[in-house]
This record gives C-alpha cells, structure tokens and sequence, in this order.
C-alpha cells in the first residue's frame, strides 16, 4: 500500500437476486492526518446491480498493520448492492477524491514554526469484488425486482374524525432489513373508500448499514379527502414478498 489507499469489502460472497448487499469502503492512511472530505465518488457503470449509497452519519476508525506497516484505517463509505442478474456479479471500482487535512510546518516571521493544517486532494480507485447470486425460488418473470429480506408493516391516521373536504393523513411504515428501496406503493395491497379523494403518497425513507445487514424504514403518507358524511372503512394494508 502507498501512504493513502481505498479498500473494498464486501458483507458476503454469495446472495440471492435482488438482496442487499453491504459494500464497504476503507480509507488506509499512513500519515496522521486531521480531518477529511469526500469531494467525489463514482463507480463505474454497471448493469448488473442497483448501487444506492447508505446514510453513514458516523465515522468508524481502527488502526491495522500490513506487511509491518502501521495504518490508520476510516470506514468513509457504505454502499447497498442489489444483484440484477445471476451468476458471477462485478462490483465495479470506486473512483473516489479525498481531501485530506494534513499537518504542515510554516514560518511565522514573529513566532517561528508554527504547526498548520492544509488540505490536500488525493485520488484513490478501489478494487473490484465478485458476488456469486443465486436465482430465487420461484422467482417471478414480470420484469419486476423480488423484495428480499425481513421485514415489519405498520399503519396509522392522524385524526379519526374531520369534516367533509377535511384531509386526513395515512402513514404506512415498512421496517426491517433487505432491499427496501424497492417497495413501490403498489406492493402494498390497499384497499381505499370509495368516496375518497386520494393522493399519490409522499415516500421518504432512512436506510443503513447495520453490522452486515442493508436495514431501515420506508414510509408513505396517503392524504384522504372524504367527499361526503359517514362513516369510513380502511382496511389493513398487507404487504406479500
């Protein structure tokens, strides 16, 4: 290794069509270093896998040695890879900027040496993976991704009585760990009034790495407008995978 490199990792070598995958990015650096920034990150294209960049709010560091070496080692990045196809799978490369806040020394004319930070670009590529995927059993033939994983199905109103015209909001919340970026609205079999205006539902979702896992929530917000007087059946949502 030079004295900064990225490393690739990846949760598993084998997965079914369509699951998560957990990728892994490592920055290795030898100097201490205060500091850095991702200025850039682009895999390379790929047609087969869905690449979606995980929320890595936290910086996780260590320390490990190669070949005798000491390094200071960052997970800087986390990525969900959803399997297209099966077979043997590349993950592409990682070309990836990183500016660095590395100590300098500068001359102050009054107080000598004086100890700085200044940022400097250093580009990195990461290492290819390979993923073995499996066919899923009985897999559908539709075109349509299969939801992989586990997960929990929650609903609920925030009001239980409104005048007519008056909108009420229905949140539909999916939990649990898999590929959940690819739960559409349509999966989840609802069934509303008739006398109902209802609306496209707004979707927002939190997604992480959990140890190996892709895991989180994605949620959808249904407005109904009841259009006349009486009383309004919404049956439970369901969700099949």
């Amino acid at each position: 290794m030079c004295s900064s490199d990225l490393k690739a990792e990846i949760s598993q070598a084998e997965a079914w069509q369509g699951e998560a995958v957990v990728v892994t990015h490592k920055l290795y650096i030898r100097q201490d270093v205060r500091g850095y920034d991702i200025a850039r990150a682009n895999y390379a294209a790929t047609d087969e896998l869905w690449l979606d960049r995980l929320d890595n709010s936290y910086t996780e560091e260590s320390t490990e040695t190669v070949k005798g070496v000491s390094y200071h080692v960052y997970t800087i990045m986390q990525t969900a890879a959803y399997p297209l196809k099966t077979g043997k799978v590349t993950i592409p490369k990682l070309d990836l900027i990183v500016r660095l806040g590395v100590p300098a020394t500068v001359r102050n004319p009054f107080w000598g040496n004086m100890t700085t930070t200044r940022a400097k670009d250093f580009r990195l590529t990461a290492n290819e993976l390979t993923l073995k995927v499996k066919p899923l059993p009985g897999a559908r033939n539709d075109g349509k991704t299969e939801t992989v994983g586990h997960f929990d199905l929650s609903a609920s109103i925030n009001k239980t009585e409104v005048a007519v015209n008056q909108s009420v909001t229905l949140t539909v919340t999916i939990s649990g760990n898999g590929n959940l970026h690819h739960i559409t609205a349509d999966d989840l079999n609802l069934d509303f009034p008739a006398d109902c205006d209802i609306t496209y539902p707004r979707v927002s979702q939190h997604i992480s790495a959990k140890g190996n896992l892709v895991s989180g929530t994605r949620t959808f917000q249904f407005t109904l407008i009841p259009r006349s007087e009486g009383e309004f059946f919404i049956p439970g949502a369901s969700f099949s995978y």
